[in-house]
């Protein structure tokens, strides 16, 4: 998945000067945000505890804000199915207690998403540029 993103190697040698890591405009869009969501994605699983099956499953209005009595946000959950050592194949609901940078990553990954998608980790529907030569895609 990675080997398509190679950077510039960034040693100097022989009297050249070094090249930078980032070139601005090297990347297509369409692969930055593939790239932001799988950091999404292990953000929510390292941060949360939540497992890979269960982090899949997130939909829209998973997260929740709990307030206390000034109003000022003090919890976080996230909402999902959980599947182990559950007898139901398709999943029980479950709730998970999660803090500030899991429910903004969550937030990240519903501002990538199209408006009107289900899950947070559907496939993301950016026109992809073709690179010159290469035949194009959509």
């Amino acid at each position: 998945m990675f080997g398509s993103l190679a950077t510039p190697r960034c040693g100097a040698g022989r009297g050249r000067r070094p090249t930078p890591r980032y070139q601005p405009g090297r990347f297509d869009p369409s692969v930055l945000a593939r790239l932001l969501q799988i950091a999404c994605y292990f953000l929510i699983a390292y941060l949360s505890g939540i497992r890979d099956s269960e982090v899949r499953h997130l939909r829209t209005g998973s997260t929740r804000a709990l307030l206390d009595g000034a109003g000022r946000r003090y919890r976080w959950t996230i909402t999902s199915l959980a599947f182990k050592g559950e007898h139901d194949p398709a999943g029980t609901p479950a709730t998970w207690i999660i803090g500030v940078p899991a429910a903004r990553a969550v937030t990240v990954l519903e501002r990538l998403q199209p408006p009107g998608a289900e899950l947070r980790f559907e496939v993301l529907h950016h026109r992809l540029r073709a690179r010159p030569g290469a035949p194009a895609t959509s």
